[in-house]
């Protein structure tokens, strides 16, 4: 069962299967979120989902006008999944925080999401729809 985790280890997320989506989005809220110029994601179902730990989660109207609700580490800070309307039966998990590297190396991102506002310097990816947002 895939696994990520939290900077201090106190935070940890789990699902099963295989991701549903993966890609990359330059909104202006992802860039807060993830404190970097695109936010790396793995969509994953919510069937087989589960957490260990405490979580901290703040709610925030996103550039698609859908409030989206970012999980957490209360003690490291770290960001380990986002929920919202847009995502229902699905959870949006960073790629940084997979514990297994192999994850990471196998993605191949789909969609840049919002890619008017990718920041000039970060070439589009070869191979990937550019979308608006998630709806």
């Amino acid at each position: 069962m895939p696994s990520g985790s939290c900077s201090c280890g106190q935070a940890r997320i789990f699902y099963e299967g295989d991701p549903i989506r993966q890609g990359l989005c330059h909104c202006g809220e992802c860039k807060k979120y993830t404190s970097s110029t695109y936010s790396v994601n793995i969509i994953v179902s919510e069937k087989g989902w589960r957490t260990e730990g405490n979580f901290k989660s703040i709610s925030k109207t996103a550039d698609s006008g859908n409030t989206i609700t970012t999980y957490f580490c209360p003690d490291c800070g770290t960001s380990l999944y986002r929920s919202g309307p847009s995502f229902a039966g699905y959870r949006v998990v960073q790629a940084g925080v997979m514990d297994d590297m192999d994850i990471i190396n196998d993605l191949h991102m789909e969609v840049e999401l919002f890619a008017p506002q990718r920041v000039s310097w970060v070439p589009k990816l070869q191979g990937t729809d550019d979308k608006q947002g998630m709806d």
